[in-house]
C-alpha cells in the first residue's frame, strides 16, 4: 500500500492553553509586513497623543534644570486645624489654615563627568538662591515654589554613572504688603497732646494693688469662678 504524502504545517499545533508556553515561530513575508506596519503605526499614534516636555522643574523665565528625565513627583497639600480644650475634656475647633504645599520631583541624569557635574552644580545653585521654581505636569503646574532641599544617591546596582536626584520643594505665597496712616487730631491745648516714645522706654514697676488683682483674677479663672 502506497504511503500519502502528509502536508506538513508551517507551525506546529500547539494548543493556546494554560501551563503551554508560547513557542518562538519564523514569521513569514505576510506577517513580518503587518508586524512592521504595526510598529509604525504604533510609533505614530504615540507620537500624536505624547506631549513633549510636560514633564520637569523650571524656574519663572521657563529655562528648566535639565535632566535626562523626571523619574517621579510626589505632591502634598496640608491644613491645620485650630482647636481649644474645653471643661471635661471636649475641645472645639475654630479656624483653618492651609500650609504650604510641598513638591518632591526625583530627576534622571547620566552622561559624561561634566555633564553630571554641571547637572549638580545647576541645583545647588538654586537650592541657595530664593528664586521660584514650578513643578511641571501633565494634569496641574504647581506654582511659585522654592528649592528647600535635596539629595541624591548612586548605586552599583543601578549604575554608578546615573545621577538619582530628589529636589524637596515648599509653595511660597506671595502678599502684598499692605500700611495704614491714621493721623490723630491735634489736642485743643498744646500741653494736652499725649507723649510719644520714640526710643527705649524703661520698664515700670507694677503697683502692689494693681499686681494683686491680676493674681486674684487669674486664681478665679484657673478655679472657674468667673464672677
Amino acid at each position: 500500500m502506497p504511503i500519502l504524502p502528509i502536508d506538513k504545517p508551517i507551525f506546529p499545533n500547539v494548543p493556546n492553553v494554560i501551563g503551554v508556553p508560547a513557542l518562538r515561530r519564523q514569521l513569514t513575508g505576510k506577517q513580518f509586513t503587518t508586524l512592521l506596519l504595526s510598529r509604525v503605526l504604533q510609533r505614530i499614534v504615540l507620537k500624536k497623543i505624547s506631549r513633549p516636555n510636560v514633564w520637569g522643574l523650571y524656574d519663572a523665565a521657563g529655562v528648566a534644570i535639565v535632566a535626562d528625565s523626571v523619574f517621579s513627583v510626589d505632591f502634598k497639600a496640608e491644613s491645620k486645624v485650630s482647636e481649644v480644650p474645653l471643661q471635661r475634656g471636649g475641645f472645639a475647633q475654630y479656624n483653618k489654615v492651609m500650609m504650604p504645599e510641598q513638591e518632591i520631583i526625583r530627576l534622571i541624569k547620566t552622561g559624561t563627568d561634566d555633564a553630571r557635574n554641571a547637572f549638580l552644580r545647576a541645583i545647588d545653585k538654586a537650592q541657595k538662591s530664593t528664586d521660584l521654581y514650578h513643578v511641571v505636569t501633565p494634569e496641574r503646574i504647581y506654582l511659585d515654589a522654592n528649592i528647600e532641599a535635596y539629595d541624591y544617591r548612586r548605586t552599583s546596582s543601578e549604575g554608578v554613572s546615573m545621577l538619582i536626584v530628589d529636589i524637596r520643594l515648599k509653595q511660597i505665597r506671595q502678599v502684598a504688603p499692605l500700611f495704614a496712616v491714621y493721623q490723630l487730631p491735634d489736642a485743643k491745648t498744646p500741653t494736652a497732646t499725649p507723649v510719644i516714645a520714640k526710643g527705649v522706654v524703661q520698664p515700670k514697676i507694677v503697683p502692689e494693688s494693681y499686681a494683686s488683682k491680676i493674681i486674684k483674677a487669674v486664681d478665679n479663672a484657673l478655679h472657674g469662678n468667673f464672677k
